[in-house]
């Protein structure tokens, strides 16, 4: 039982918290009562930026018009989505428009309207890109106009005007069209505020060198300097312009940044290709080395057709080939081809004529239609020995041998590849000829001909047949076949194996990106033949002499052929060496190699 003392002061306690929360509630609504109006203080202005606030402020007045104490409020908006209004009267633009705001105690209330009205604070041009591949292309140009906090302006107009109308227009909605060549700045001005946006219009661009195709291969006797030049035309800027250079088949419509991506593939497979297939036996040798490595020093592209030259292909009305004057004079290719070193140039175009199943007279016209040889080739040396008719005036002769090698973008890396070999077999042909006045070494012996220079099976193949057929073009062909190519012995005396499509399409080799694509087995066909070309430290004998390294021919030419270099000798081929492949000794007048073929005088052909 509770005692006498607990239960008086519970009575107590009791008391005394009754009369306090008595006398709260009390002095509330007493402070209510006494309030006759309500007045809110009226902010200066609109709000301005969405987010801003602001903190509004009531006073209350009694029934003499006199201040008095303000009782507690209740704030409200009639539009929270335009204007939202905390209980403590703080107040924050939501979007543009008018909302009442009242605040209210018993039944007195007061009310004010307050606007949200964006102020232009800046004013931004976008655009896809600011560099513009042709003249007549068209852009739709698009201006954000932003509030002091960042937001964006919604339902005003900007006013359109460009620098140079002979480069581009710009229309009232923003469309731009390109109408020249050159630099401009679009600018887009509202309430005193302006957006300025500069371009170029340009048909040619230099881009950065892709760091793969930069890199040659790790311990390679000869460096190939490279210049790749696109030939992409567009007529909006975007796609490919398919009335100038379609599909075989199909107009085959693709966008530039798609095409210059598939380009940028073949380009990095087709280096691989070369470098791999100048590893002798590589592909059984993990630490076999590369004669070739290629560095890319420059790539280009002209958003346009190659310019045509007269010459044609099966006239009349036949394609244009490129006129390579023009071309070098405008992308100063002499210049970077000498400062450089440069040793190939690829030129990635397409082409077309009536002959294209997708031909259609409405649309393509003849002086549109393009061809290019697979390789063509300039020297100070020997002149053009290449896969070409082998004018002499076609290509400028500069102070050291190039060759251009046609890259059908409308193909696959496979073609750029094949167009390689092509060359190879012209050099090696015309080395050949003239060690020993003919052509049997390569084409009977390595090759695989017979009396007749009949293909026959069961040598080495070249670029259009591998050892297990006579077919041109048959590099998926399953039939196996005896063949010395992986122990070539130009007698026939190597070991023989039985070879067809799975010996070159099993093996595996480090292709850059996607290790399957298309025509992989095809394009894995002229790597393993060119691993078992006479290489870099082969031991293969003929008769009292040695095969030398066959790559000499494609890692420097003229040096080659100036210190005599055939495709056999006296010396071995060594397997090591440097860059410095051949070394010219002013007493002798004589180039001289380390690594073999020492004993040959120079000579000309």
């Amino acid at each position: 039982m509770k005692n006498a003392y607990e239960t008086t002061r519970g009575v107590l306690l009791f008391l005394v918290c009754a009369l306090g929360c008595a006398g709260e509630s009390g002095n509330a609504a007493a402070l209510t009562k006494s309030v006759s109006r309500l007045a809110i203080e009226t902010p200066d202005g609109p709000l301005t930026a969405l987010g801003e606030t602001k903190q509004l402020v009531a006073t209350a007045f009694d029934v003499n018009n006199a201040r008095t104490a303000l009782p507690p409020l209740t704030w409200a908006s009639s539009d929270a989505g335009t204007v939202e209004v905390t209980q403590a009267g703080l107040a924050t633009a939501r979007r543009n428009g008018i909302a009442t705001i009242t605040a209210s105690a018993g039944g007195t209330s007061a009310q004010i309207q307050l606007t949200v009205q964006q102020a232009v604070a800046s004013v931004q041009i976008t655009a896809p890109s600011n560099f513009i591949k042709a003249v007549g292309a068209s852009l739709a140009l698009n201006a954000v106009i932003r509030d002091r906090n960042g937001s964006a302006v919604t339902g005003r107009q900007v006013a359109w005007s460009t620098s140079n109308a002979s480069v581009a227009t710009v229309s009232s909605s923003g469309v731009l069209k390109t109408t020249g060549l050159g630099r401009a700045e679009i600018v887009a001005s509202i309430d005193q505020m302006a957006g300025r946006w500069s371009f170029e219009v340009s048909t040619e661009m230099r881009i950065p060198v892709d760091s793969y195709l930069a890199t040659p291969i790790a311990g390679a006797l000869w460096e190939v300097p490279v210049i790749i030049v696109e030939f992409l035309p567009t007529a909006d800027g975007v796609n490919l312009d398919v009335t100038k250079n379609p599909d075989y088949y199909v107009p085959g419509e693709i966008s530039l940044d798609a095409l210059e991506k598939r380009i940028l593939d073949f380009a990095k497979r087709r280096k691989m290709a070369i470098e791999q297939g100048s590893r002798f036996h590589g592909y059984r040798d993990p630490l076999a080395t590369p004669s070739l490595g290629y560095r890319v020093v420059e790539h280009i592209i002209v958003y346009e057709l190659t310019p045509a030259s007269t010459k044609r292909g099966r006239e009349p009305g036949g394609p244009y080939y490129p006129d390579f004057f023009k071309i070098f004079a405008r992308l100063k290719l002499d210049q970077l081809i000498t400062e450089k070193k440069v040793k190939e140039v690829w030129i990635v175009e397409s082409g077309m004529d009536t002959s294209y199943p997708s031909y259609n007279a409405a649309i393509h016209k003849s002086e549109d239609f393009r061809t290019n040889w697979e390789s063509n080739m300039s020297s100070p040396v020997t002149g053009d020995v290449s896969n070409s008719d082998r004018d002499p005036n076609d290509l400028p002769v500069l102070g050291h041998a190039y060759v251009v090698f046609g890259f059908n973008f409308r193909r696959t890396q496979a073609e750029a590849v094949h167009n390689v070999g092509h060359q190879l077999e012209a050099m090696l042909s015309y080395v050949n000829q003239r060690q020993d006045r003919n052509t049997n070494l390569f084409w009977h012996q390595f090759v695989g001909q017979n009396a007749q220079s009949q293909f026959i099976t069961g040598r080495a193949g070249w670029t259009h047949m591998p050892p297990n057929t006579t077919t041109d073009y048959d590099y998926l062909n399953q039939t196996s076949v005896p063949s010395d190519i992986e122990d070539w012995q130009p007698d026939g005396s190597g070991l023989k194996k039985s070879v067809n499509v799975n010996t070159w399409g099993s093996l595996t080799y480090p292709w850059p990106g996607a290790a399957d694509f298309a025509q992989r087995v095809e394009t894995q066909w002229y790597v393993y033949w060119m691993q078992n070309f006479p290489g870099r430290g082969n031991q293969i004998h003929h008769g009292a002499n040695w095969m030398t390294n066959w790559w000499a021919f494609l890692g420097d030419w003229d040096a080659a052929i100036r210190s005599g270099l055939g495709l056999y000798g006296t010396s071995q081929a060594a397997a090591v060496g440097s860059g410095a492949a051949f070394r010219f000794d002013a007493s002798t007048e004589r180039f001289t190699t380390p690594f073999e073929m020492s004993a040959h005088t120079s000579r000309r052909p």
